[in-house]
């Protein structure tokens, strides 16, 4: 369920109001992205992408084959071993956990992940 999908893991998992546009296709806020998740046949209106800060890439533009999502970020929290980017995306809280080290792209940035990372959530329960 998407409870536990938010409550477990540190931080907690990014959650976004999405559709479902095809077999295998969700739109989150116009932007189409790719699951491996099957949606055929599913008609829902609580629709939800679920991503793990984790599993999220930081860049200054989309990577090819990737599913990517706008991020304004709004500050970054230095934890020793690793950095929380905090942000907003399509009008939601989203965090993304990124190395210490690492260097975070001036301008627009993008939040990307693949679609194997994508989990869908349908009525609250996760799609597979």
């Amino acid at each position: 369920t998407t409870f536990v999908g938010y409550f477990i893991g540190a931080p907690a998992m990014n959650l976004f109001e999405a559709s479902i546009t095809g077999a295998n296709q969700i739109d989150v806020g116009g932007h189409k992205l790719t699951t491996a998740a099957s949606l055929e046949g599913i008609a829902a209106e609580n629709v939800k992408l679920g991503v793990r800060a984790e599993n999220i890439k930081l860049s200054s533009k989309p990577g090819k084959g990737t599913n990517a999502l706008p991020i304004e970020i709004n500050r970054v929290d230095d934890y020793g071993n690793y950095k929380l980017v905090v942000g907003r995306c399509n009008g939601t809280d989203a965090k993304v956990k990124i190395e210490r080290d690492a260097v975070i792209d001036q301008g627009p940035v993008f939040m990307s992940f693949t679609a194997d990372q994508a989990c869908v959530y349908v009525n609250e329960q996760l799609v597979s």
